[in-house]
């Protein structure tokens, strides 16, 4: 019935809208949770009035008219969240240094090259096949599950002083706060970021595959409301159920878009 329910499958699909739309309680969550862990203000939202305005007409999730603000104070904490904590050149560094650890990891692993790693670390590390045949795979799903975040923490610390100049500056780096350079691409940064790309690799006499793990880049694209996605029923006073986009003309319903660069600064 869970999976039902989470697939959309399920005949009562309010159900699906609770946990998975564009107001649905797992975002109520994660923006109460984040704000008041990283102390962003902009991502307090007044979820009990959102759940106290709520409602199921003909098996699909409203919100009662009285709650249109709350819905444009969500919406407005959402986008914020991402573009000042989630989308923060911090974590988008770090997260970006992470998946170059990883990804030389396994690169080394595969040409034989030993790794310090858990046995279930190293399952994934030396790992080759199609998803379809792995997902059905009892040996796949075990060392998922007890796969951690110790597992990655233990083989970067431990790998500081690997043979492999990319693989051990990597981990010291990211130990050691010494995250990646982040900009936003426009034509003086995508300047700039081509001509230490260039130097760099001359420096350091790393091919075209190895250059990527220093110098990056990445597109992210957020939608402050997402029509694709089905809109927010909007319970009017007289009974009538109408899209919350017809009820706010300024709302923004495109794509909000940017791209980060990722370099080394020497």
């Amino acid at each position: 019935m869970a999976i039902d329910i989470f697939k959309g499958t399920y005949p009562r699909h309010f159900l699906h809208q609770l946990v998975s739309g564009q107001v649905d309680v797992d975002r109520m969550d994660y923006l109460t949770r984040d704000s008041f862990f990283s102390g962003v203000a902009e991502g307090i939202i007044g979820y009990d009035r959102i759940i106290t305005m709520m409602n199921v007409v003909d098996d699909y999730l409203v919100i009662e008219e009285k709650g249109i603000y709350s819905i444009e104070k969500f919406l407005m904490a959402r986008r914020l969240m991402y573009w000042q904590v989630y989308l923060h050149k911090t974590v988008i560094a770090a997260e970006t240094m992470l998946i170059s650890i990883l990804k030389r990891a396994k690169h080394l692993s595969l040409a034989g090259i030993e790794i310090p790693s858990s046995d279930e670390l190293n399952y994934f590390l030396n790992l080759r096949g199609d998803n379809e045949r792995l997902f059905n795979n009892p040996e796949f799903l075990n060392n998922y599950v007890r796969l951690d975040d110790t597992d990655i923490l233990w083989m970067i610390k431990r790998s500081i002083h690997h043979s492999d100049m990319i693989f051990s500056t990597l981990c010291k780096k990211l130990l050691d706060r010494k995250l990646l350079k982040v900009a936003v691409k426009n034509d003086e940064t995508a300047s700039l970021f081509k001509e230490s790309k260039v130097k760099f690799q001359e420096k350091h006499q790393l091919n075209d595959d190895e250059i990527t793990y220093f110098f990056n880049e990445k597109r992210e694209v957020i939608y402050p409301y997402d029509i694709r996605s089905g809109e927010i029923n909007m319970l009017m006073k007289s009974g009538k159920i109408l899209p919350y986009s017809s009820l706010n003309t300024y709302l923004n319903t495109e794509a909000e878009e940017r791209t980060f660069l990722f370099y080394q600064k020497e």
